[in-house]
């Protein structure tokens, strides 16, 4: 049922600030949906709460569906074999630096967090697991009321304290501001990549130049810096 799966999401979407964006990825193989009330006014009211609706479709096109994705600024994909499957998938994993509804969701406010570190003690009860009353030796602990958690991120259910650690600061921060593309050097050469030393060759191998510190890298260290490091090391 599209409208039950719709709804659902808006339950779920309830507890999120209205600064963050919302998104939905449906993955449909059926031919017909069997709804209990009006697709229609679900698909209005996930407009109305922001949620960027995606679609992957493993069967036939249908009509419900594009028009869930036009209404809702996401995107639909009907894909024909495996691989198209699963370049259609990866496609969401990254979020888009532009997301829908920009200029519409409420203005964000500071919020505070807190950076806890992870310890190990002698087996104490874990509050992510309190009610199956867990124990462990390792986990976070909060650092403003020293209640323990088995992983972040996480909000403390004691203090309402937003746990994180910086590698998740990090990644957001990758996400919102991608570094941008290296050019290929017009000069004739030889040229010694920044990155790891090697002379490049200009007729046999592709240089490429960062457009901000004008730093050479060869091929292998700018796919490296790219989809690893995220940071060009000429200008950091």
């Amino acid at each position: 049922s599209i409208e039950n799966t719709l709804r659902r999401a808006m339950s779920a979407y309830e507890d999120v600030p209205g600064y963050a964006t919302r998104e939905l990825l449906l993955l449909y193989n059926s031919l017909h949906s069997c709804d209990p009330g009006h697709v229609n006014e679900a698909i209005q009211e996930c407009v109305k709460h922001r949620i960027q609706c995606s679609v992957i479709g493993i069967g036939a096109e249908l009509h419900i569906l594009r028009q869930l994705a036009k209404d809702t600024h996401g995107t639909y994909g009907v894909c024909v074999n495996e691989q198209h499957y699963r370049d259609l998938l990866l496609g969401h994993v990254t979020p888009s630096p532009s997301p829908a509804f920009a200029g519409q969701e409420d203005r964000a406010e500071l919020i505070l967090m807190g950076f806890p570190q992870r310890l190990r003690s002698r087996k104490t009860l874990c509050f992510c697991h309190r009610k199956e009353k867990r124990q462990t030796t390792e986990g976070y602990v909060c650092p403003r009321c020293k209640a323990k958690y088995c992983s972040l991120p996480t909000v403390c259910s004691v203090c309402s304290l937003t746990l994180v650690s910086s590698p998740h600061l990090a990644r957001s921060y990758h996400h919102l501001f991608p570094l941008s593309g290296f050019e290929e050097t017009k000069g004739e050469g030889p040229f010694r990549c920044f990155g790891c030393g090697k002379d490049i060759a200009a007729k046999e191998d592709l240089a490429l130049q960062c457009p901000e510190c004008q730093r050479v890298f060869c091929l292998q260290c700018d796919a490296f810096i790219h989809k690893a490091l995220h940071n060009c090391p000429g200008c950091v």
